[in-house]
């Protein structure tokens, strides 16, 4: 069998910025604008909490640099069940944050081919499957690919980043802070439970650590330096965008980033930031059909999920987790086909972000448990405790943001894990 190459410090930066940068910096204002520039500091909190969860993760990454990030901490600290409950949850809101790609995808092409929304089920189905191929051919070739869309991707948001503010009123954001109608608590804690779809994948660089050269050094740098390049475009472009359009216009804008390009480029503006976007998406869904099949792949490897998972093929990748993945994301689509485009991508991203923050959760008090144990032989004891604290605390407060209707589900999923988990167990003995 050949030897898989692996990633470096670059390609895994490239590869976070790329997981963290996808659907949300082209779809978020516009939904942020309907409770005002409130928003904006919602914004700037997540950025904040995500940057610790960042170093909760670099931390861990160096700590325990195992394939399955957080399925792989939750293990080691608590053992089997919450481990299988972790790898769970996040297969679940991998490929749910996965499908959620779709809709957003076919609604950026059809600003060049409007006849795709008569055929969004089957180009949707096409692009799941194109990746799915595509990642079976080995972890660096999605990595490279991942790279080039990460760097197309970042042109169309520096143009707004940077030439947008010739078009900025502030106004717009004084006079508008909260028009929710609602108290600004109220407003900030759903407007951040929006803004934490766009942080998702803070943790990518740890999933696929057995990939990575010299991965407690490589890990900790990807992460910090992937996951502030994508804070800093963020609140930079959403801002820029706040003050050149309307609150109120842009509330109803559907897509926002086409409207700055149109407004700073002209005619030919739009259809530039489209490009941009269409490579964001697209390098989405190669990202997150990697981190998906990593962490069943793990929790296979430790017997918590089906053997059938951790079955390689020649490329060294898990090539039944592909296939089983990709043939649940189909049903997916194809069971909410009957939906619009935006309904459809809200469902999808408030069911993956509320999953995906539980491990995230599990992380936290995993390095705060890990430091205990460790305390005379750990270096900077308390700044990791505070760390992992304030990681703790921002997960919980993510999970309450989502609303009830989406912690109901959550919670029916998790409840599910149980039997399933019994299954399991049942099997190995």
């Amino acid at each position: 069998m050949a030897k898989e190459k692996k990633m470096g410090v670059f390609l895994l930066t490239l590869f976070v910025a790329g997981t963290i940068v996808g659907s949300g910096v082209y779809m978020l204002p516009a939904s942020l604008a309907e409770y005002g520039s409130i928003g904006l500091v919602a914004w700037i909190i997540t950025a904040v909490g995500a940057v610790f969860l960042a170093l909760v993760f670099a931390k861990m990454g160096a700590i325990l640099p195992a394939t399955g990030g957080p399925y792989a901490y939750a293990h080691a600290e608590f053992g089997d069940y919450i481990g299988f409950q972790t790898a769970y949850c996040y297969w679940i809101a991998a490929f749910v944050g996965n499908a959620s790609l779709i809709p957003p995808t076919i609604g950026y092409l059809s600003v060049f081919f409007p006849g795709v929304l008569q055929h969004n089920l089957i180009i949707g189905l096409g692009f799941v499957w194109l990746f799915a191929i595509i990642n079976l051919f080995g972890v660096r070739n999605a990595s490279i690919i991942g790279a080039i869309a990460t760097f197309f991707k970042f042109i169309p948001i520096l143009v707004v980043a940077f030439l947008g503010w010739r078009y900025f009123s502030p106004s717009n954001l004084t006079e508008s802070f909260n028009i929710s109608g609602q108290s600004n608590v109220h407003a900030l804690t759903f407007a951040a439970a929006l803004t934490l779809w766009s942080f998702v994948g803070v943790e990518s660089a740890t999933v696929p650590a057995g990939e990575i050269i010299n991965p407690k050094r490589t890990i900790p740098i990807a992460t910090m330096t992937g996951t502030l390049i994508a804070a800093i475009a963020y609140i930079v472009t959403c801002t820029s965008i706040m003050g050149m359009i309307p609150m109120k216009e842009l509330a109803v804008c559907d897509s926002p980033f086409a409207t700055a390009g149109k407004i700073i480029l002209g005619p030919w503006g739009a259809y530039f930031i489209t490009f941009g976007a269409l490579f964001s998406l697209l390098g989405g869904l190669n990202a997150w059909t990697l981190l998906e099949t990593q962490v069943a792949m793990a929790a296979a490897e430790d017997g918590l999920f089906p053997k059938i998972f951790a079955v390689r093929n020649k490329h060294n990748v898990p090539v039944w987790a592909i296939i089983i993945t990709s043939v649940i994301i189909s049903l997916l689509l194809i069971i909410s086909s009957s939906m619009n485009i935006i309904k459809q991508f809200e469902l999808f991203i408030l069911s993956a972000t509320t999953m995906q923050v539980i491990p995230y959760l599990y992380t936290s008090v995993a390095e705060a448990i890990y430091m205990m144990r460790h305390r005379k032989m750990a270096e900077h004891f308390k700044a990791h405790i505070f760390i992992a604290t304030i990681g703790t605390l921002f997960s919980l407060w993510a999970v309450m943001g989502a609303g009830q209707k989406v912690i109901y589900f959550v919670m029916l999923f998790i409840l599910i894990s149980i039997p399933l988990y019994a299954i399991v167990q049942f099997q190995k003995k």
